[in-house]
């Protein structure tokens, strides 16, 4: 019977050498395309008493070329290795690694080997190892994944190809716990960036008189959460770390994922970009800026005293948001991002605010208040010389803070045209990929028939239906009207429990495609779910979307 063993971080991996076994590489395909060379092989991942397990991962990197910066790429445990991804960073002039750690599948011809000793890191048999601690930490799939990881570091830490100061790790979505697992000790790690990942774990607390049976569950997690954790290791983090996650994801509490963030000692370089009006899809723009982050690789890390610092002060009854910004060259453009609370942080209608400099570094935004009785959220992004983003601290301002401030009055109007984007972001609730660094869709102002403006798209999404600002009732009617050049079908839709859960409920609705503006009216009584299944009101919907196959312009939006 497998002894229970409660670790921690420092415990679990004390005695833990990446470097104690052979790497014996076997290379099983190679060859050259687009000035890149592609090699896929084998390495020992661990010992084992029946055996070594063999890594099986691919090389990738501009042919000809020497001391490179390495990026491993560290993907979610049950997906494969993503080759595009390796060869975007390849062409950037990264020597790249991607491996699996999957192990045997019928998706694949070539996967990670798992002696049968730990047979439950491959992902189709992993059953509790993957989410619980039973026994403890050293025999949960979590951790065989995390040595895989680190034996990776090894093969590049002893590549000719590769600059062995300039290693780093690269993970998304919930790959961050084995990121977390791995940065906070290994050595040969330059930086750590975890993206769209979860940093953090809910730790469920029952102060009343619990059976012996629950006792047991309370140290299953007691085991899991000191040893597994992302935050366990946070505090113990040593390579310079990187966060980026989006204001609306559904994965990651923001809130949460903060206070963990903040858990890195104060001696670690580390800095976060929390990206505005994104879910947990990359773009473009987060591609550019981790890559600068890479490139700076924290040698050169900017002095956090040039972070600004975000504060708030109620004056003549107004709320203000104000900004402190040190008065360096290396600071470029200072924004700030307001958003009053809904029911779930994932749901906040985060609007860029409007600012005015009032003295040297000192900047101030007000802003309306309309529920006194909820809190108000408020972050800022610095822009520094050479375009890399990161943001500063993220605040609540609680009801007791606002209890001298005068209410606004919610209004109606949700969008038109000359809001720019507005609340709009582009997100697609029926997508299912969300890890997809390249998404195509944009949003921008466009002129339509008679002249007209409109926010152009093919996929639109807002959170404002959550913002008290906007004033709704069961029986509202959402009205907006539509220019489509070509006759086509219209999805609405209605998001509840926005996230892994969510719940939808839509209603298509007939494009004309002729030369004018369309009005379109939705009831919540149209919008049908599962098994016919409605919304109760309004008040369920926490993302609205409008999706069309071909490009339409929207304007005047507004509940009725």
């Amino acid at each position: 019977m497998s002894e229970k063993i409660t670790y921690s971080p420092v415990t679990l991996w004390r005695d833990f050498d990446s470097e104690a076994l052979e790497l014996d590489v076997e290379v099983v395909e190679s060859g050259e395309k687009d000035g890149l060379i592609y090699t896929y092989q084998y390495f020992n991942g661990e010992k084992c008493p029946d055996g070594n397990s063999r890594v099986y991962s691919l090389f990738v990197h501009k042919k000809g070329k020497r001391d490179l910066p390495a990026v491993l790429l560290l993907g979610e445990p049950d997906k494969r290795m993503d080759v595009r991804h390796a060869e975007y960073w390849a062409n950037k002039g990264y020597a790249v690694l991607v491996f699996d750690n999957a192990g045997e599948g019928d998706d694949a011809e070539r996967f990670t080997l798992y002696p049968k000793s730990i047979d439950y890191a491959n992902i189709r048999r992993a059953g509790r190892h993957a989410t619980n601690c039973d026994a403890n930490a050293k025999e949960t799939s979590w951790y065989h994944w995390a040595i895989n990881t680190r034996r990776a570091v090894t093969f590049l830490e002893k590549s000719e190809v590769v600059d062995v100061e300039s290693i780093g790790l690269v993970s998304t979505s919930y790959a961050s716990y084995i990121a977390c697992m791995v940065a906070a000790f290994e050595k040969h790690l330059s930086v750590c960036a975890v993206v769209f990942g979860v940093c953090y774990q809910e730790l469920d607390v029952n102060d009343s008189p619990i059976s012996r049976e629950q006792s047991e569950e309370a140290e299953e997690r007691e085991r899991w959460f000191a040893a597994i954790a992302p935050q366990s290791y946070l505090i113990h983090m040593r390579t310079p770390f990187y966060l980026c996650v989006g204001s609306n994801s559904g994965t990651s509490d923001l809130d949460k994922t903060y206070r963990a963030f903040e858990l890195i000692p104060e001696q670690t370089p580390k800095a976060i970009w929390i990206a505005h009006k994104t879910t947990d899809d990359g773009n473009p723009i987060f591609l550019k800026n981790l890559e600068k982050w890479l490139t700076l690789r924290l040698k050169k890390q900017i002095d956090p005293e040039l972070m600004p610092e975000v504060g708030f002060k109620v004056m003549n009854k107004k709320l203000n948001i104000i900004v402190r910004v040190p008065d360096d060259e290396a600071v470029t453009d200072v924004t700030v991002y307001f958003a009053r609370e809904t029911k779930k942080s994932d749901t906040r209608n985060w609007r860029e605010l409007e600012m005015e400099r009032v003295a040297d570094g000192i900047y101030r935004a007000k802003v309306q208040v309309f529920d006194k009785k909820k809190s108000c959220f408020a972050y800022c992004d610095v822009r520094y010389r050479g375009g890399m983003v990161l943001s500063g601290n993220l605040i609540e301002i609680k009801p007791d803070d606002v209890k001298n401030v005068s209410a606004d009055r919610p209004g109606k109007l949700i969008y038109n045209y000359q809001m720019g984007e507005g609340d709009f972001l582009v997100y697609d609730p029926y997508q299912k990929d969300f890890n997809n660094y390249f998404g195509d869709n944009s949003l921008e102002v466009k002129t339509g028939a008679q002249n007209l403006k409109g926010l152009a798209g093919k996929v639109f999404a807002t959170f404002a239906l959550n913002d008290p600002k906007y004033l709704k009732h069961e029986d509202s009617l959402l009205t907006f009207d539509v220019y489509s050049e070509k006759e086509q079908n219209l999805l609405v839709t209605c998001v509840a429990d926005y996230g892994k859960k969510q719940r939808l409920f839509s209603v298509t609705k007939k494009l004309l495609g002729v030369d004018m503006w369309q009005k379109v009216c939705v009831s919540t009584n149209e919008l049908k779910g599962d098994v016919g299944r409605r919304p109760s009101g309004w008040g369920d919907c926490e993302v609205l979307c409008i999706k069309a196959d071909d490009e339409i312009l929207i304007n005047n939006l507004l509940l009725t």
